[in-house]
C-alpha cells in the first residue's frame, strides 16, 4: 500500500486526461485537480508545474477543484518535470460534498521528537457521507535542503529530491542547447489513513501507519479500516501522531480523498501545510 514516487508523479491518479502520450507526460489534455503554489514557490496543478504567469488567475478561483484544458504541455525529458505552458479553458468543478483541513500545533520538530497531526473531514452537503479510509491518503513531500553538516543524523536518501531539475531548453547564438534550471523535483510518498488514532512513522524512507493492538505497535492495514459516517453539515476529527524515522528535512503535508462517482473520479485535496524536522 505504500509507494515512493517523484513529486512530479504526485497524485497521478488525480489525472483525468482526454488523451496523452504513452511513454511520457501528456502533451495536451483535460485534467481535474487543485491549483496551489507549494512552499518552494512552485505553481502546481495535478502532476504538472504551471507557468507562473497563470498563478494569479488560477488562485482567484479559490480552493476548489478545477478542470483545465491545455494543448501546450512541455516536457524536456523523460523522466522529468512537465509544465502547463498555455491554458485554453478553466472551469470550476461543481459543488463537492467534502472539505479536508490539516492542523499541526507546531511546524518545527527537533529530530527524534514528535508532533500531533489533526485531520478534519467536513461534510458540506445536506446528506450523510460515508468516508472509506483506504481512500484517505496523507501525501508527504520532502525537499532536500542541501548538504548536512557533519554530525547531523543520516539523510534519508530515498526521500532526497532528485538532482534532475525541470529544464527550459533554449538555443544560444551557436544553436547549442543551453539548459536553464527553473523548477526542481521533490520526492513524495503517501500512506493510507485506515484508522485513528495512529502513529505515522518512516520506515526506510517510506511512511507507514502504526496503531496499538493489545499493547503492541503494529502496522495498520485493510483489516483495520474504519468507515467513517459524517452527518450533514458536521465534521469528523481524526487524530494522528508524527512518529519516529522522520529525518532532518523540509516537508509539506496534504491529505487527499478519492470521492467515488458513477461517471468519474474526483479527489478532494486539503491545503498544503509545512512541517520541518530540525537538528
Amino acid at each position: 500500500m505504500k509507494t515512493t514516487v517523484v513529486a512530479i508523479l504526485l497524485n497521478v491518479l488525480l489525472m483525468i486526461p482526454s488523451r496523452g502520450a504513452a511513454d511520457d507526460m501528456p502533451r495536451e489534455g483535460t485534467f481535474t485537480s487543485y491549483f496551489f503554489v507549494d512552499r518552494w514557490k512552485q505553481p502546481r496543478f495535478d502532476i504538472f508545474y504551471v507557468e507562473p504567469r497563470f498563478s494569479e488567475e488560477l488562485s482567484a478561483k479559490g480552493w476548489r477543484p478545477l478542470v483545465i484544458t491545455s494543448k501546450n504541455i512541455h516536457q524536456c525529458g523523460n523522466p522529468g518535470g512537465a509544465m502547463i505552458r498555455e491554458i485554453e479553458r478553466v472551469e470550476i468543478v461543481g459543488e463537492v460534498p467534502l472539505q479536508i483541513e490539516l492542523e499541526l500545533p507546531k511546524s518545527r520538530v527537533r529530530y527524534g521528537g514528535a508532533a500531533k497531526l489533526a485531520v478534519k473531514v467536513k461534510n458540506l452537503s445536506d446528506r450523510r457521507v460515508e468516508v472509506y479510509r483506504r481512500d484517505l491518503l496523507l501525501n508527504i513531500t520532502v525537499h532536500e535542503r542541501g548538504r548536512l553538516p557533519r554530525g547531523d543524523p543520516p539523510r534519508d536518501v530515498t526521500y532526497d529530491s532528485q538532482k534532475d531539475p525541470y529544464y527550459d531548453w533554449q538555443k544560444d547564438a551557436d544553436t547549442r542547447a543551453v539548459a536553464c534550471a527553473r523548477f526542481f523535483l521533490r520526492s513524495t510518498s503517501s500512506v493510507p489513513l485506515f484508522t485513528d488514532p495512529g502513529e505515522i512513522s518512516m520506515l526506510e524512507g517510506s511512511p507507514d501507519l502504526y496503531i496499538d493492538k493489545g499493547g503492541e505497535r503494529k502496522g495498520a492495514g485493510l483489516y483495520d479500516e474504519v468507515k467513517t459516517v459524517i452527518a450533514p453539515r458536521k465534521s469528523a476529527p481524526l487524530g494522528y501522531r508524527i512518529g519516529s524515522g522522520w529525518l532532518v528535512n523540509e516537508y509539506e503535508l496534504q491529505v487527499q480523498y478519492r470521492l467515488p462517482s458513477p461517471r468519474t473520479v474526483v479527489y478532494i485535496l486539503s491545503r498544503p501545510i509545512p512541517f520541518d524536522v530540525t537538528r
